[in-house]
């Protein structure tokens, strides 16, 4: 992972437009392109440069000066999964995963991604797509406003959590616990099969891509031994095929990267109970009061309560009259 030593810089050069594209997906190759930066990049600067040409096509450049990559290898990078992937139990980066789908996506989107890079020098990942250009951007809202989190819905959800890295694990974590669920983190799925042997859950989040047994081979087992709690795969693969693949080895749902607190809310809804609302009247509270002040005062204050809403059940109808 990146140190304290490794800095992150953006340099915006375009006026304050609207782009129109597809902002999931733009934000999806962004965080494969900054993130497979900061990983080759321990100490330095990392630059992301943005801008939109005459003829509407943005380019995004994300530059590093970390370890760079000889120029016979730079085709190697896009290659599909199979081709770089090794044997075995093991961990595949965010430089080969990240940056296949990374082309797949651009690619689809009629786009184009590349790099630029010299031994000794660092290297610049950059893609360039066809983009609607319109209008003035509207005025900027307030951040914590734009992030505040919505009071609607809470679960007394019990969920598991597998996820290999260790930002990732934590964003997810704590969207979940936002709506009030409990949530146990494991870090590959033969942790999740052990976990529930153990004990319940109300439904299962995994990571498709995590070392030593990954999400789709957990929940081909976890079915065959008959466990029933719904799983739900977690992806940076934002494809139908990938989709499929997740739904024929078991799991009730698949959400793509990045998570999102609207994603999770949709979920929670799916797969959740709502918490109960709490009753309007605590029988405990009332016998502890009862207990302090005696009964006389008690039925007292039930009469008051009793006048007090008569009266104003009065006016709210003298008002709508």
């Amino acid at each position: 992972m990146c140190s304290v030593n490794c800095q992150l810089d953006f340099e915006i050069d375009m006026p304050p437009v609207i782009v129109s594209s597809d902002d999931m997906r733009l934000r999806q190759v962004l965080l494969n392109l900054i993130g497979n930066a900061i990983k080759f990049t321990p100490v330095g600067k990392i630059k992301v440069r943005a801008h939109v040409s005459e003829g509407s096509v943005l380019r995004i450049e994300v530059e590093d000066n970390g370890i760079s990559i000889a120029k016979e290898d730079h085709p190697k990078l896009f290659q599909n999964l199979s081709q770089i992937a090794g044997k075995g139990a093991h961990k595949i980066g965010s430089t080969g995963l990240g940056l296949v789908i990374s082309k797949r996506i651009i690619t689809g989107m009629g786009g184009e991604i590349g790099v630029e890079s010299d031994v000794g020098k660092g290297s610049i990942f950059w893609f360039e797509l066809p983009v609607k250009v319109s209008g003035d951007a509207p005025p900027s809202t307030d951040s914590a406003a734009a992030y505040a989190p919505d009071s609607a819905g809470h679960y007394d959800a019990r969920i598991l959590l597998a996820e290999d890295n260790a930002i990732n694990s934590e964003v997810a974590k704590a969207l979940l616990e936002s709506f009030g669920a409990t949530v146990t983190v494991v870090e590959n799925g033969q942790l999740v099969i052990g976990r529930l042997r153990e004990q319940s859950f109300d439904f299962v989040i995994m990571n498709q891509q995590m070392p030593v047994m990954d999400g789709i081979a957990a929940t081909q087992e976890l079915r065959a031994m008959g466990c029933a709690a719904p799983m739900v795969s977690l992806t940076a693969n934002a494809f139908a095929e990938d989709r499929q693949r997740c739904l024929d080895a078991g799991m009730d749902d698949f959400v793509a990267k990045p998570v999102t607190r609207e994603k999770i809310a949709a979920i929670l809804a799916q797969f959740a109970t709502p918490a109960k609302e709490p009753d309007l009247l605590d029988l405990n509270q009332l016998e502890q009061v009862i207990d302090d002040f005696g009964l006389p005062l008690f039925e007292e204050l039930l009469a008051q309560l009793a006048r007090d809403g008569q009266s104003l059940l009065q006016l709210a109808t003298d008002n709508a009259d």
